[in-house]
């Protein structure tokens, strides 16, 4: 088994009473996990993910209120949008160092995300990954938004609409940009990037990233 499949163990789906599992370990040799494969599964406490993992979709574990603590495999690159959203007692959550991609609202309604000692000036960061941004909500006109160093990834849609942002500078440590970071923030005026133009050509950009 390479891929555990689209809606495998989702509380709705025909196989609703494997809900009932409160620990699973994912067996090595999986890969992906598929859109909403566990969502829903609220008496889910202990997760096992395996090295093998690379990627895991779409709301893969989203509303497992009671899960605590998450441990990405370092092999894990991608995880899609709303994949741990409203795992309302999620405070602890360790990433993986391959991890290149993270989508928009991967953790939102999670206890790191209402926790506002894990914000700064407005953004969270989870190890080196921005994953939020409340600067929209906060109305807060910014000449320079500068991204922290050592920063790997930017979530899609983190800036998604923020029009008081001004001018942003971005770490050469940054990798991967994702889609719609900052699309539709029409203030902006400037981006600067802390690196060579060469290692500007080695960022990975979503679709429609910028302006």
């Amino acid at each position: 088994v390479t891929k555990i499949g689209n809606n495998a163990f989702n509380d709705n789906s025909a196989w609703a009473s494997q809900s009932e599992f409160t620990k699973i370990v994912v067996p090595e040799g999986v890969e992906e996990i598929g859109d909403y494969a566990f969502y829903n599964c609220r008496k889910l406490v202990d997760l096992t993910l395996p090295k093998s993992l690379t990627t895991l979709q779409k709301d893969a574990f989203k509303g497992l209120t009671n899960l605590k603590n998450v441990v990405i495999s370092n092999s894990v690159e991608i995880i899609e949008s709303g994949a741990f959203s409203e795992c309302t007692s999620l405070e602890n959550l360790k990433l993986g160092s391959s991890l290149t991609t993270i989508e928009a609202s991967a953790f939102n309604g999670t206890k790191i995300y209402s926790n506002e000692a894990n914000w700064e000036n407005g953004l969270l960061y989870i190890g080196n990954h921005l994953v939020a941004s409340k600067l929209k909500s906060l109305g807060t006109n910014l000449k320079t938004l500068t991204i922290r160093a050592g920063t790997k990834t930017i979530a899609s849609s983190v800036f998604s609409e923020t029009g008081n942002i001004k001018s942003i500078v971005i770490p050469n440590s940054v990798v991967y940009i994702g889609k719609y970071a900052l699309l539709s923030c029409y203030g902006i005026t400037s981006i600067t990037f802390e690196g060579t133009k060469s290692e500007w050509a080695d960022v990975t950009f979503g679709e429609s990233w910028s302006l």
